[in-house]
């Protein structure tokens, strides 16, 4: 087996050429990419920062309207109202000032039981 010169010049070249490639296009290179990884993982943790406080925020919101509506629904319940015993009557007759009467009893009820009538 013989071996010529030409062939310890091309190992030479071959690791000088690794050796510059490897120093210069490869580091700066495997950098970038590192860079942009580093990048990516930091908007991934944002963007699950965010998605926990907006869960938050939601489980907030929902545990106030709960409890907003508990309360309204302690607060204002309904009365219930018996039934009124009236007794029956085959006429009534009624003046006017009577009606009038009447008619404002009933209005000031009904404004008492429902505060947004006027």
């Amino acid at each position: 087996m013989q071996f010529n010169i030409t062939f310890f010049i091309q190992i030479i070249n071959f690791y000088i050429t690794y050796w510059f490639l490897n120093n210069f296009l490869f580091k700066s290179v495997i950098n970038f990419i590192e860079k942009e990884k580093l990048k990516e993982a930091e908007l991934n943790n944002a963007i699950k920062e965010k998605q926990n406080l907006l869960l938050n925020l939601e489980y907030k919101k929902s545990k106030e309207l709960s409890d907003f509506q508990n309360k309204v629904n302690k607060d204002y319940k309904a009365e219930t109202v018996d039934a009124l015993d009236v007794p029956k009557m085959s006429q009534i007759n009624l003046d006017e000032k009577e009606i009038d009467k009447i008619t404002k009893i009933t209005k000031d009820m009904l404004v008492e039981r429902v505060p947004h009538v006027d």
